[in-house]
């Protein structure tokens, strides 16, 4: 799945500041998902003033996201075949969004998931939300 990556600066009146967001948007778009970042910011914080910093397409193989408003992880997996051409074993890198509570959630999640795949890496993500359609 192929996500923009928003980065917003917004005056937080909680904190009295301005502070960065990162979001992962579904959209065909940077204009559509420039719209879906303000109203998402607004439905929370409608006083506040955002900018928006930088946008960017993320690429993902998969997600798995749920509603518990957990962390966001990136995992980088490392799926092992048999090339029928050559006979030698390849290797092939992905990386996976994951939203868990924790790192051992996020793990098992994808264990549970794919359990003949290696998992090489789990990041956790500075990600504010995931706005999808």
């Amino acid at each position: 799945m192929r996500y923009v990556k928003v980065k917003v600066v917004c005056f937080d009146e909680q904190v009295g500041k301005n502070v960065n967001k990162t979001f992962f948007v579904d959209a065909e778009s940077f204009a559509d998902a420039e719209k879906k970042v303000y109203e998402a910011i607004y439905s929370v914080m409608p006083h506040s003033l955002a900018n928006i910093k930088s946008m960017g397409y993320v690429q993902f193989s998969e997600c798995k996201l749920t509603q518990n408003d957990g962390d966001f992880y990136k995992v980088t997996l490392c799926m092992v075949f048999d090339d029928e051409n050559t006979g030698r074993r390849k290797k092939t890198k992905y990386t996976m969004l994951v939203e868990a509570m924790d790192t051992k959630d996020a793990h098992f999640i994808v264990e549970s998931e794919l359990r003949d795949d290696e998992i090489l890496k789990i990041e956790k993500l500075d990600v504010e939300n995931v706005i999808s359609c």
